[in-house]
């Protein structure tokens, strides 16, 4: 009897435990008869939700408290953007830019958005408002390329154009924006397509391609927290990479080794090291720039198809997240994480530690196979990686780098370890 109640009280343990980590993101929309489709917060108080079925939902308390706004039901509403408490921008499916001044209680204009896809069917993926004046919004080509629309005098005219993929792959698509300040933006899409902007969408130039056509990341999420460190996430059913990283801005891209990710749907992170992604009905976070990442919260949900689509973050603690028919928010980064899905106990020694910068990564001796090593420093930016790494150890030459402290990732098949290094001259 005492071994039984034991047991008991450990499963009622694990169960407080369980809700104390998945508490830390609250439930703060749901309709289980809408899709929801996109999000967008212009403080901490203020979001708009908009999905199927005329779904447009404002919350003016964080989410407390929502007002649902008289839609057309038969529409459905997709990327929206507000630049202050009044003037907004929604697109209305399949091709109609609406224009609200009172905050989202009315809209107005229905200006056709004219398609840049000709003899094609056509899919408004995002809508991103710059200025006043200026709305640029992404029109998927099925199943050829891609049009990024825009308008600079507040929507009442709208001017498509077709961007040249320098590949030319078929199936090329630009699927979303991202915008690190107000003037420098991305647009980016399958087959790992980005394009940048310096002029808040003015012009637009491709930055990268993958162009082989087979294991190159469909983009659905990207995040920088300056000019140059940026990540994205995706999905494919070829390349186990689907998380990479810039260190220069979006140019070129290293794979971030997590092999466990390959349908990644959004990623945010920050310069004080955090970062999520959203990964199919789960989310995880990083507290050292991406080198682990932890379980953090599950949907449960009957339907498998209940998946998590988007981040809406206003900082590193407060954030939302967007389901099939759902809306989840954090405001302390989503507490404590839980068990570390992907990263095993140490796969590596690494000596001498401290070092001068010279140092040599071990892989333990049972451990068969391949293994690769990447190495960051203190801000998160990848400065050295090997892959395929045959031997057994590696001598790694950081003495060209200032004294202080180093991430070291090691993998290896489908586990991967983090450890530290301290370079002291």
């Amino acid at each position: 009897m005492y071994k039984l109640k034991q047991i008991i009280l450990c499963i009622f343990l694990t169960i407080g435990i369980n809700n104390s980590i998945s508490a830390q993101w609250s439930t703060v929309y749901s309709d289980s008869t809408k899709t929801v489709n996109d999000i967008f917060c212009l403080n901490k108080d203020t979001c708009w939700v908009t999905g199927t079925n005329g779904l447009l939902a404002k919350t003016i308390n964080g989410g407390v408290s929502w007002s649902l706004i008289q839609m057309d039901t038969t529409k459905s509403y997709g990327g929206i953007h507000f630049l202050n408490d009044f003037t907004g921008f929604l697109f209305e499916s399949p091709n109609t830019l609406l224009r609200t001044i009172d905050g989202g209680n009315t809209w107005i204009g229905n200006i056709p958005a004219t398609s840049p896809c000709i003899g094609t069917s056509f899919e408004r993926y995002d809508c991103h408002a710059c200025t006043a004046d200026t709305i640029l919004f992404i029109a998927g080509c099925f199943p050829l390329d891609v049009g990024i629309s825009y308008s600079y005098d507040a929507g009442l005219n709208i001017s498509p154009f077709k961007i040249p993929f320098s590949c030319g792959l078929s199936g090329n698509q630009l699927v979303n924006f991202y915008f690190s300040s107000d003037s420098i933006g991305y647009a980016f899409g399958n087959n790992e397509s980005i394009f940048k902007t310096f002029d808040k969408g003015l012009t637009w130039v491709q930055i990268h391609e993958g162009c082989t056509g087979n294991g190159d990341i469909d983009i659905s999420g990207m995040s920088c927290y300056n000019d140059t460190i940026c990540w994205f996430g995706g999905y494919t059913p070829h390349n186990p990479f689907a998380l990479k990283y810039s260190s220069d801005g979006g140019y070129t891209w290293n794979p971030y080794l997590t092999t466990q990710y390959v349908s990644l749907r959004d990623v945010a992170f920050f310069a004080d090291g955090s970062g999520y992604l959203l990964s199919g009905n789960k989310i995880y976070k990083t507290s050292d720039f991406g080198i682990t990442f932890n379980f953090q919260y599950q949907l449960y949900y009957p339907i498998p198809q209940f998946q998590f689509n988007k981040f809406a973050f206003l900082n590193s603690q407060t954030g939302y997240a967007i389901s099939t028919h759902s809306v989840i928010k954090t405001t302390n980064g989503g507490g404590p994480v839980g068990i570390n899905e992907h990263q095993s106990s140490a796969l590596v020694s690494i000596f001498p530690n401290p070092s001068s910068g010279v140092f040599t990564i071990s892989k333990f001796q049972l451990l068969k196979g391949p293994w690769h090593v990447q190495i960051f420093d203190n801000l998160g930016k990848l400065i050295y990686q090997k892959q395929n790494i045959q031997d057994k150890e590696l001598e790694v030459n950081l003495s060209d780098f200032n004294e202080g402290l180093y991430f070291v990732k090691a993998i290896v098949g489908n586990k991967s370890s983090a450890g530290k290094v301290l370079i002291v001259k």
